[in-house]
């Protein structure tokens, strides 16, 4: 888990003008859980500046912005269950007077071990939740992604406005107990394991398309396609059969679904300058709050539809 942390007032008085002295901690709030936690104040190419521990003091001068890192490592036999109401990481920040603030949190889980599964497959299929650098001149330069694999090695690339295709290759499984496996994408060497983390390319994502992230329980939902009949959009209609018809920016668009709502749907567009097949997905809500998307992707369109 990493932070930035900026001054927007006035310093504490514990230095110069517009200075404060910041201490750092890190926590597991309210709950116990068996967590090993430390923290570090890194600098941008995520390097500790300081050494990790429990907490760490530091000066902000002005508006420079300061950046944290937690380290947290499961201690328990029997795994952390997925609970992101109560089970959650808290870095806190207060300044010399002992005063709070801010703070920010983040869920934590971890699987039982002896409940990881063996990797049958090198291609991490399912839905995966990442960070993904972006461009030189792009803010922000981590912007959270979702990736959507198919058996097939098909990957929709989801930044929540454009959804794009592309292609991942499965390389092997790698590791001698078969909870690793490899795959390459974008010209990159990427790893994933079985409890459910995922990386392209070197830690931190230096370069442009490289990610890291977990795996999301929208991946084992049971909910099928025929589940969500009902429009997206003004012009799209999903019946209760699973038949996608209707319009896009002037393409006519058809296509037969079935199965579940992580499944791909093969989509043909037509009458228009994007004609061609397409994949389509359903990008599920991440609560009951929410409502469905349909992703539409090739490799040179693509489109999210609302309800």
């Amino acid at each position: 888990m990493s932070a930035s942390v900026i001054n927007i007032g006035v310093g504490d008085g514990s230095g110069g003008r517009n200075e404060v002295t910041l201490t750092t901690t890190v926590d597991t709030g309210a709950a116990t859980l068996p967590l090993n936690l430390e923290i570090c104040q890194i600098n941008a190419l995520a390097i500790c500046l300081t050494p990790r521990g429990p907490s760490v003091t530091s000066t902000m001068t002005g508006s420079d912005p300061l950046f944290f890192a937690a380290f947290v490592r499961d201690t328990s036999t029997g795994g952390i269950p997925f609970d992101p109401a109560n089970s959650r990481v808290f870095l806190r920040f207060t300044d010399a007077n002992g005063v709070s603030r801010s703070a920010t949190s983040a869920a934590v889980t971890a699987p039982a071990p002896a409940d990881a599964p063996e990797i049958a497959s090198s291609l991490p299929q399912g839905r995966w939740s990442v960070l993904m650098r972006q461009p030189d001149g792009v803010w922000p330069g981590l912007a959270r992604t979702s990736l959507y694999v198919t058996e097939t090695g098909q990957v929709l690339v989801d930044d929540g406005i454009t959804p794009r295709l592309t292609t991942i290759e499965a390389i092997a499984a790698d590791d001698e107990d078969g909870t690793q496996a490899r795959f390459m994408a974008l010209g990159n060497d990427g790893v994933w394991t079985s409890a459910g983390g995922i990386r392209l390319g070197g830690p931190w994502a230096t370069q442009t398309g490289e990610f890291w992230g977990v795996r999301d329980a929208r991946s084992n939902t049971s909910t099928n396609w025929t589940d969500l009949a009902g429009s997206f959009g003004d012009s799209l209609i999903l019946s209760e059969t699973g038949e996608i018809r209707g319009n896009i920016d002037g393409c006519a668009v058809y296509g037969q679904a079935s199965g579940t709502a992580t499944q791909a749907a093969t989509l043909s567009l037509s009458g228009c300058a994007q004609s061609g097949f397409y994949l389509g997905l359903v990008d599920l809500p991440a609560n009951d709050n929410g409502q469905p998307a349909l992703l539409i992707a090739n490799g040179t369109a693509g489109w999210r539809v609302g309800r």
